[in-house]
């Protein structure tokens, strides 16, 4: 799938040209963190984009190492609504971290197919930036990128090994490695492949933020599904939570 290809081209920008990016590419990328599965579907996110000479001078001041955001032609800066988040996720956690987390990984993959480039900074001040952007209290700051097209990358960063991160039925520190997969022949990398990858996720069914609750009327008993004798063996299984 091509959207691979997209995920591994993605490299953090050091510098930025001036030229204005087309606001129907911002429209594409930023539509992309709109696809993002986030807990209960409740989506949690909102994002600034500022274009403003003086505010991107004054957020780069706010933030560790940022020099090169002021010579970008846009900044996103992305917010999660704490109204809007599951308040506990895993017994002890907001959801979002993990919400925001995926909506910035289809921003940044978004961007790369569009031309663009990225480079997340999460090294800053959080109550000047609310104050630049009058931002309220109860929402947080989550991370801030230029955006831009690319003139000059950061040096490539190393990845461990998939064996390193990867294991099955249960934590190991023992590096694994599943058997080689076949190979495919791959075609030439398009970016409206990456958009249709990620228009492809089937959202959550069901309002947002609404639990499912069961068909079932009362008093009736569960149809039977037992297409084999052995099927009667299997244990259900129940489920504790999602996140979309």
């Amino acid at each position: 799938m091509e959207a691979l290809e997209a995920i591994k081209s993605v490299k953090s920008v050091s510098k930025y040209k001036p030229d204005p990016v087309p606001e129907q590419k911002v429209q594409a990328v930023m539509n992309a963190a709109r696809f993002a599965h986030s807990a209960e579907n409740l989506q949690p996110w909102k994002f600034i984009v500022v274009s403003d000479e003086d505010t991107k001078r004054k957020l780069a001041g706010a933030c560790t190492n940022a020099k090169h955001m002021a010579d970008a032609p846009l900044v996103v800066v992305a917010c999660a609504r704490l109204d809007e988040a599951v308040a506990m996720i895993g017994g002890y956690m907001n959801s979002y971290p993990l919400d925001l987390g995926g909506a910035l990984a289809n921003v940044t993959v978004a961007a790369t197919s569009e031309g663009l480039g990225t480079s997340w900074i999460f090294a800053f001040n959080e109550e000047k930036v609310k104050s630049f952007l009058k931002i309220p209290q109860d929402v947080r700051v989550v991370g801030l990128t230029p955006l831009g097209i690319p003139e000059a990358y950061e040096p490539p960063a190393g990845r461990k090994h998939l064996s390193e991160i990867l294991s099955y039925n249960a934590y190991d520190s023992t590096p694994h490695r599943a058997p080689a997969a076949t190979s495919r022949s791959r075609g030439p990398f398009r970016p409206s492949s990456v958009r249709s990858a990620i228009r492809s996720i089937p959202p959550k069914r069901g309002n947002a933020g609404t639990a499912k609750r069961s068909s079932r009327s009362p008093g009736r008993s569960a149809p039977r599904l037992l297409s084999h004798p052995a099927a009667g063996r299997r244990k259900r299984s129940t489920c504790v939570g999602s996140c979309n």
